[in-house]
């Protein structure tokens, strides 16, 4: 059969159409869920081939540097004088790159469970640093694994690296919600890192995006990985609502996330533009 490429992009929009026409919203979780039975592992929902390279990648500003210790003087200046996550994202300013050293970051050193990864628009975090980079490109975010952790409590069953890979090695009081970007446009970006342990259990809002929650919030995401995220109502691993203006997903994997209706890795609402390019999602669970 002779395609061509207008009849690509027709398939494409069918494509998109399909997956977002039952009960209305997106609901992404893996294989075995939707038809009912256990999860099986290694089942994958839906994965599209990789695009080129995203348009992110600019000359930043300025570079803030972060760990998950402080070191030197601590003001984000260096590798020597690196900073906590959460006072980088208060220091940047317009056009800033965050550079993160591998290991494990959490929202904050108490218990307060709102404490959450604010994303900023017109600013890019990356993750994926040995702590040895002068430039970008020298990151390994493979090798070198960053990890955004809503294990405040510092109590949940993790694999070597910090990251929870299944929600019933949850435990105690986590963060309703580890990274949060709501309100921010498409020059929020997030790249290179590994959302895990959010928990999000209690009420209106805090029910909905256990490992990121977007309300109006239009982020770039790339090279992420959603790992034991819980939510009781939507979205364990991401819940996004009214991101009209677009939110974009590149090479994202969903996995071992859980929610107690729609949408074990992802669940969208409102989300008319948003685009998602090579996408992997294994073992959600959405009870509903």
């Amino acid at each position: 059969m002779k395609t061509d490429g207008h009849s690509l992009r027709l398939l494409a929009i069918v494509l998109i159409l399909v997956l977002t026409s039952a009960k209305g919203p997106l609901r992404a979780q893996s294989q075995a869920n939707l038809n009912g039975s256990a999860p099986e592992s290694g089942a994958t929902l839906w994965s599209l081939e990789p695009q080129p390279k995203s348009d992110h990648l600019t000359a930043a500003d300025s570079i803030r540097y972060a760990a998950p210790a402080a070191l030197g003087n601590g003001d984000c200046s260096s590798w020597e004088n690196v900073c906590g996550l959460q006072t980088a994202l208060q220091l940047a300013t317009t056009g800033d790159e965050i550079w993160v050293h591998q290991g494990v970051h959490k929202p904050t050193s108490s218990t307060d469970r709102t404490a959450t990864f604010q994303l900023r628009s017109d600013i890019a975090l990356y993750g994926g640093f040995d702590g040895t980079e002068t430039t970008r490109e020298q990151r390994d975010f493979v090798a070198n694994v960053t990890v955004l952790s809503g294990d405040i409590d510092n109590n949940d069953l993790t694999d070597p690296n910090g990251v929870v890979t299944a929600t019933a090695n949850l435990r105690g009081n986590n963060s309703y919600h580890v990274v949060t970007g709501s309100s921010v446009d498409s020059s929020a970006v997030l790249d290179g890192v590994f959302i895990t342990a959010g928990l999000a259990n209690d009420n209106i809002p805090n029910n909905n995006g256990g490992g990121m929650l977007n309300h109006y919030g239009s982020p770039t995401l790339e090279n992420i990985t959603f790992s034991g995220n819980l939510a009781i109502h939507d979205g364990g691993g991401m819940a996004n609502y009214n991101c009209s203006n677009g939110l974009t997903l590149i090479n994202a994997t969903f996995s071992g996330n859980q929610a107690g209706f729609d949408g074990g890795g992802l669940y969208s609402n409102a989300c008319r533009l948003m685009r998602v390019t090579h996408a992997t999602f294994t073992d959600n669970i959405a009870d509903n």
